[in-house]
């Protein structure tokens, strides 16, 4: 379906129905260092946060009540910060995400002292 679609929106409506939700699969970018991956998820599920809570507000500003065509963007921004902050958690359990620990600073006393 989906390659005759493009449609995301229709896997969505898809699992939904089936009484779950889609996530894609995360790829590690290895051009990336982890600082920099780890912020750009960082970024991404903000990014998608906001969205999310653009669509309320937007829904509520002109009225009180929120139609189904607002529901079904305020449903799509969310089912887009479900995935997103669920391909980041997966990425963590699969190990992408390996922080160096940075040297720890002797006191200054010690410093002197060697």
């Amino acid at each position: 379906m989906y390659l005759l679609t493009k449609d995301i929106r229709l896997i969505r409506w898809l699992c939904n129905e089936a009484g779950g939700f889609f996530v894609s699969n995360p790829v590690p970018d290895i051009r990336k260092s982890t600082d920099e991956s780890i912020y750009n998820e960082t970024r991404a599920m903000v990014r998608d946060f906001s969205e999310l809570l653009d669509a309320v507000t937007a829904s509520v500003e002109d009225d009180p009540h929120i139609d189904p065509d607002e529901a079904d963007l305020i449903r799509q921004r969310w089912e887009d910060l479900k995935a997103c902050v669920e391909r980041f958690v997966i990425s963590c359990e699969r190990g992408h995400y390996h922080l160096r620990k940075r040297p720890q600073q002797q006191p200054e006393e010690h410093r002197r002292q060697a």
